[in-house]
């Protein structure tokens, strides 16, 4: 999670579950947990409650966020970002919160409820990040699936 989104818990059990990719799954991961890792999948969105509940202030959590990505980018980890939560999960905290990561990312998948505004679409485009809107939650998990293929 980017932001201590409930949403990460839902992309775990799709990929997981359902599409098998047997992903680690941390909610509060710090640097070390990328070492060795190929990708890191980041799910985008900022939670007051989801912060709260972690005891952190947004700015440590963008703290963490920042050095995770940093932890990845050192191991040469591919950085594939999503946004699963729709419009209702955008806002201030949030938006900062896809700033920070979209620029690093090697793709984004959106799921399009979030993207009405074209907010993903401008800043993809602004950054030169390939990126994959799709109808459904479901769907960005087969476009994950598609991602992680050797």
């Amino acid at each position: 999670s980017a932001g201590q989104t409930s949403d990460a818990a839902i992309v775990k059990v799709l990929a997981n579950t359902k599409l098998k990719l047997g992903f680690d799954y941390d909610i509060m991961a710090k640097p070390e947990a990328v070492a060795g890792a190929k990708t890191l999948v980041l799910v985008l969105g900022a939670s007051n409650k989801g912060l709260g509940s972690a005891g952190l202030s947004f700015e440590q959590e963008m703290e963490r966020v920042k050095k995770v990505i940093a932890a990845a980018q050192k191991v040469g980890a591919k950085i594939i970002s999503m946004h699963t939560g729709g419009s209702s999960r955008r806002g201030e905290l949030s938006n900062a919160i896809i700033e920070l990561c979209i620029p690093v990312s090697s793709a984004v998948i959106v799921v399009e409820e979030g993207n009405k505004d074209g907010f993903f679409t401008e800043l993809c485009a602004k950054h030169s990040i390939p990126l994959q809107v799709v109808p459904s939650i479901a769907e960005a998990g087969n476009v994950l699936k598609v991602l992680m293929a050797p």
